[in-house]
């Protein structure tokens, strides 16, 4: 009765009753990205990830990372707050992206949720830091990262060397 009713009355509640598939990636996907960690391991140096969204990808990584024994810092850089207008018309118009996408639909985000998403999943080794990828300088992180996971696009300038 109660799936019955939650198929003809869709709510937002929907998603804590039934079960869903929360990641932007395939499993296939996500494998390769559990795979790079362990090619990775023993280099010396962060994680870095550049666009993170509400950080589905990182729990299920550091997850990962814990039931290895892997301990090094994940550092997530994100804006939190959607693409910028500028990253959308290079994505548009230079790549040639759908304009139809839901460029806007990553807004709906913010630091402290993420930060807390982490914290309430017991993930204490990320460190997020709110930022345009395109005004970060990446020699702040301090050291070379062992990988490096890149969601967005740097559009508007070369990333310096560290």
């Amino acid at each position: 009765m109660l799936y019955h009713l939650t198929y003809m009355f869709p709510t937002p509640l929907n998603r804590t009753w039934m079960p869903h598939y929360s990641y932007m990636f395939t499993p296939a996907q996500l494998a390769f990205l559990v795979s790079c960690l362990a090619q990775t391991s023993s280099l010396p140096g962060p994680i870095l990830e550049v666009g993170c969204a509400r950080g589905h990808t990182k729990l299920h990584l550091n997850q990962h990372m814990d039931a290895c024994g892997l301990e090094k810092p994940y550092i997530c850089l994100d804006t939190f707050s959607a693409f910028t207008e500028r990253d959308i018309r290079y994505e548009v118009h230079d790549r040639k992206k759908d304009p139809r996408f839901t460029w806007h639909g990553f807004g709906n985000n913010d630091q402290r949720w993420f930060d807390r998403a982490m914290e309430r999943n017991g993930v204490h080794r990320v460190r997020s830091i709110q930022t345009d990828v395109n005004e970060f300088y990446f020699s702040g992180i301090g050291t070379f990262p062992s990988a490096c996971w890149m969601w967005t696009c740097i559009s508007r300038r070369k990333v310096e060397s560290w």
